[in-house]
């Protein structure tokens, strides 16, 4: 009987960043797993026991969540999804709900200041000549990334103003970042592969953000970086994870769907996502 794989993949998912629901499943396939996709609205829970539609959760299956959804629903989904035993997870839920946010990984940073207090962030970019970058916690795609100094403290107040209930990320502005960041696909426990992200304004990198991107090999100070960060991620039970780096410092983990196979397989013109099932189907059966 082949081992079973469930990934959960909002079809409506908007922008869509990569291809993951399809390079995945395939490639589970190939190496003799039976694949499942369903939408993540389609999870229920009948006598304490999972289903997926009218499917039963199978004993000793894999489940591999592709996304969020549905923000309205997501807690609720998860919350379903916890009855389920850890082990059968790729990336825990809980995790994927406690971790997404830069603040998880704030010792890695440049210097950072994380609140929602307008006049604590105000104060700190107008009494240092810096350069900083202003972010959301929890943001993706590169939306809502500024870069700002003591000039635009309007702007700064603007941004936090217009989202009174988000907390935002101050970060040192690494100057290297002109030159691209390092994005490192780990599953498992294992480095699937590295490439540049290029900005197209000084520094967003991110793909949805019109970044390019070319080959790259880890530096030293981002290796550091990367390799303390793996048994990190084994032990929070994250099987999958995008590590962008930039001159030893790091700038984000990104657990939830990252994008980076098909850039990957774009630039290296070889398929990843291979590499990647097994570094999982290793970490987690065998």
């Amino acid at each position: 009987m082949k081992p079973i794989i469930i990934f959960l993949h909002d079809p409506s998912t908007k922008p869509h960043a990569n291809n993951n629901h399809i390079l995945l499943p395939n490639a589970f396939e190939e190496l003799n797993w039976e694949t499942r996709i369903y939408n993540p609205e389609d999870i229920s829970l009948k006598n304490n026991s999972i289903e997926f539609g009218s499917d039963p959760l199978p004993t000793k299956s894999l489940i591999w969540t592709l996304g969020f959804g549905r923000k309205a629903t997501t807690l609720d989904r998860f919350n379903i999804l916890h009855n389920a035993p850890n082990y059968s997870f790729v990336t825990s839920v809980s995790e994927l709900l406690l971790t997404h946010g830069k603040a998880s990984w704030a010792e890695f940073f440049p210097e950072t200041i994380i609140s929602q207090d307008v006049s604590r962030i105000s104060e700190e970019v107008s009494s240092s000549e810096h350069q900083w970058v202003l972010k959301p916690l929890a943001g993706s795609f590169g939306r809502s990334v500024h870069k700002v100094n003591e000039k635009d403290i309007k702007l700064v107040h603007s941004l936090l103003r217009e989202f009174p209930d988000q907390y935002w990320v101050l970060q040192r502005y690494i100057e290297g970042i002109e030159r691209g960041e390092t994005r490192t696909i780990i599953a498992g426990r294992e480095i699937i592969g590295s490439y540049l992200r290029k900005p197209k304004d000084a520094f967003r990198a991110n793909l949805a953000q019109g970044g390019q991107i070319d080959k790259i090999e880890l530096s030293e100070r981002d290796r550091l970086v990367v390799e303390q960060i793996i048994p990190r991620l084994a032990d929070r039970n994250i099987g999958f994870a995008a590590v962008d780096t930039c001159e030893g410092f790091l700038v984000e983990v990104n657990i939830v769907n990252p994008g980076g196979l098909s850039s990957l397989e774009a630039v290296y013109s070889e398929d990843f996502s291979k590499k990647t099932a097994l570094a999982i189907i290793n970490a987690k059966v065998n």
